[in-house]
């Protein structure tokens, strides 16, 4: 009987070193960590070891890496020293598994896997010797003479990088903020000229629409920290606006006498309720007329007062004017002298406004943001006219801002109410504004201020 000897085919290998499939006590290299660790070198600069943990953990949310290692990075920081940092050497740390579990919560198998992905990341990098223990000494100063552990290096030759990183991502934070004050700023400004447009059947826009698209838009701003898809969205909005203002100047000339949005008759309707004699109101205006003169004080001598009877009434001419003395009293006040004084409107614009009409502008924004309604706000305007209801617009702002008042709108209609009773003082106000600007005044409030937090 014969017997053939049928040798096994070839194997792939030969020809080829096999490597060993021993255990070797060596950590596994992955790709990733030979990827992620290519560019570090070991060198570093002398830095302080807790700048380049806060620096770590400010840039952690733009590195897109598993949350488990912040904390991992935290806890090995707890292991390290000053002098470790001063780049003459590395710096070692050699917590044992057990302390790792101990401040991590964590059991083992957990740990291992913390400490694998740091490693895969790139973050740390293993000093290890022997079969894996961890250990080290210092000499007398307290420098590493020999240790076996992680490196923290790579945290040191990586601050620059997140450094720059969060320089960038601050910019585009603050280029994002300015874009969504822009925006908000565009829609008050669109619907201000919607509404005018819509309550006077203006004609060339189709003011619902254009509402409705602002409404849209603002509504894609909100919560963006991006100013890439912000920079449309503004575009969108100011090419909406000149619309708007375009079809506004064309039915309003430049020499349009009529200077409240709504017309004073339509937006303050007075339904007289008490039949008032012919003699009463004669003799109202003739105060009002009288005060302006100096005959209404005591002592004072009497004039003749001629009251006219061509006098348009109040709502004629776009302003429901009360009668009395001027609110600023001959206070020589401009816009740029309001904005000096008041330092919030200074944040809603990059210029001083060129009329006392954008000047109230500016302050009705602002004051919308405080809480004040349109509806007091263009009363304000109907009754004191631009100039005096930007100025006290701008002294609610500017009490508002310094914890005065509490309730901004109630304050603008009781200095309506004084202005009607010709008590309303704005001279006196400006001229505690310009006091609470100086650095005097503000070097006094600095040291009152406890005691006032105490009250």
């Amino acid at each position: 009987m014969t017997t053939t000897d049928q040798s096994p085919p070839p194997s792939r290998s030969a020809g080829r070193r096999v490597l060993p499939s021993r255990p070797t006590g060596r950590r596994r290299v992955t790709p990733a960590q030979i990827r992620n660790t290519a560019d570090l070198s070991g060198c570093f600069e002398t830095v302080s070891h807790w700048r380049v943990l806060a620096v770590f953990k400010q840039a952690f949310p733009l590195l897109g890496l598993d949350e488990r290692l912040r904390t991992l990075i935290d806890v090995l920081f707890r292991y390290t020293q000053a002098q470790d940092w001063d780049g003459k050497g590395l710096p070692i740390v050699w917590p044992s598994r057990w302390q790792l579990m101990r401040d991590l919560g964590l059991g083992l198998r957990s740990v291992q896997v913390h400490i694998a992905l740091a490693l895969e990341a790139g973050l740390i990098v293993s000093h290890e010797q022997g079969g894996g223990q961890h250990w080290g000494f210092r000499d007398a100063e307290g420098r590493i003479t020999k240790a076996s552990g992680f490196s923290l290096a790579p945290l040191a030759e990586r601050l620059p990088q997140w450094e720059r990183m969060l320089n960038v991502q601050r910019q585009e934070a603050a280029e994002a903020a300015r874009l969504r004050r822009e925006c908000g700023f565009l829609r008050r400004q669109l619907l201000e000229m919607t509404a005018v447009g819509a309550a006077q059947a203006v004609a060339g826009a189709a003011w619902e629409e254009l509402e409705e698209e602002a409404e849209a838009l603002i509504a894609q701003v909100q919560g963006v920290d991006d100013p890439r898809p912000l920079a449309p969205l503004a575009g969108r909005l100011r090419l909406l606006l000149d619309q708007a203002t375009q079809a506004l100047r064309q039915a309003f000339p430049a020499d349009y006498e009529d200077d409240s949005p709504y017309g004073a008759a339509a937006l303050h309707p007075i339904t007289t309720t008490n039949q008032i004699s012919i003699a009463k109101a004669i003799a109202t205006k003739a105060y009002g007329h009288a005060q302006e003169v100096g005959a209404g004080e005591t002592g004072a001598p009497r004039r003749s007062v001629e009251v006219r009877a061509d006098k348009p009434a109040a709502g004629e001419s776009g302003f429901s004017r009360a009668p009395g003395v001027p609110a600023l009293r001959g206070f020589p006040v401009t816009p740029e002298v309001l904005l000096h004084l008041v330092p919030v409107l200074r944040q809603g614009s990059r210029r001083v406004p060129t009329s006392w009409r954008d000047t109230w502008a500016l302050a009705s924004d602002a004051g919308a943001e405080i809480g004040i309604s349109q509806h007091a706000r263009l009363h304000a305007l109907n009754l004191l006219g631009p100039q005096d209801a930007a100025v006290a617009l701008g002294t609610v702002l500017a009490k508002h801002e310094a914890g005065l008042i509490r309730n901004p709108g109630g304050y603008l209609r009781r200095m309506l109410e004084r202005y009607r009773e010709g008590d309303l003082h704005l001279d006196r106000t400006l001229h505690g504004l310009a006091d609470a600007a100086s650095p005097a005044t503000r070097l006094a409030a600095s040291k009152r201020a406890p005691s006032v937090m105490r009250a």
